[in-house]
């Protein structure tokens, strides 16, 4: 019996749709060129001490300049419709990686300067960098875009307690802002069953196959794929709630009670589970 991997890639053809024309400027030109220029680096970041955070940091603006302003810019994946293509396209993967981790770097030496707005500030511009990176792309480059929002969260999920309210609020505006843009699991899955009918034999789509799994171990089928998708989501939503009860404890004296104290005065809404669509409620506190 066929599994459900190669079932995905050996899928009937099906009529190609064609993408729409790229941004000019492209906000990806810019994040490849900062990935180039530290792909080849294996600092392990967050061991560093802050003087060695700074020497690093100081050899590395250009990169970081780079990727904010890709950021400004309007952002697509430039695929190609070629079997070789994923080969060609794993140094730009495994560059993107490397400017979140580096943008974590500049997050780390802010927070060990007690600079903790500028902090933030790095953390958010790596969830931002995320799904900028996979915007167009194929399951690959979300699966690496959902890698590199990670690294953003996980660095503002230590820092919630020493944001004052300004910084949290802003901090809540950026989360909001990446939440409602976020393309669905579903827009990806069909994008690359398109490219892979369309660029490969069906020799070449089970060799892409393995190549993938090797990549990202565990995957599995598309089911996965939705899961780690909502499991992003999950955690960026919490994160938004923990972010807005620190602005109402920081403004009122207190820790709210339910979710709905938080709107609208500090959310727009209140977050909702992806899997059931349910109000997420405030964790117990401890």
């Amino acid at each position: 019996m066929m599994g459900m991997g190669a079932a995905y890639f050996l899928w009937p053809a099906a009529p190609s749709v064609t993408g729409p024309a790229l941004p000019s400027p492209n906000g990806y030109d810019d994040f490849v060129k900062a990935g180039a220029m530290v792909a080849a680096l294996s600092y392990d970041y967050s061991k560093m001490p802050v003087e060695e955070l700074k020497t690093c940091l100081s050899t590395s603006q250009e990169p970081l300049r780079l990727v904010r302003l890709g950021l400004t810019r309007e952002c697509q994946v430039t695929t190609e419709a070629s079997s070789d293509y994923i080969q060609r396209h794993f140094p730009d993967l495994t560059g993107i990686k490397r400017v979140a981790q580096l943008l974590a770097a500049e997050g780390r030496l802010a927070e060990g300067e007690g600079r903790f707005g500028d902090a933030a500030t790095s953390y958010l511009d790596a969830v931002r960098y995320g799904p900028a990176s996979a915007n167009g792309g194929l399951l690959i480059d979300k699966l690496v875009g959902i890698a590199v929002e990670h690294i953003g969260m996980e660095g503002l999920e230590r820092i919630v307690k020493q944001l004052d309210a300004r910084q949290a609020r802003q901090a809540i505006m950026t989360l909001e802002a990446v939440d409602g843009d976020s393309t669905a699991a579903s827009d990806f899955i069909t994008r690359d069953k398109q490219w892979s009918r369309s660029a490969m034999r069906w020799t070449e789509k089970i060799q892409y196959m393995w190549q993938s799994k090797t990549f990202f171990p565990g995957r599995k089928s598309e089911q996965w794929f939705i899961t780690k998708n909502q499991s992003t989501d999950l955690r960026r939503r919490k994160l938004l709630l923990n972010l807005a009860s620190r602005v109402h404890e920081l403004e009122t004296g207190k820790r709210p009670q339910q979710a709905t104290e938080l709107v609208p005065g500090i959310l727009r809404a209140i977050p909702k589970d992806p899997e059931t669509s349910t109000d997420l409620t405030l964790p117990e506190s401890k």
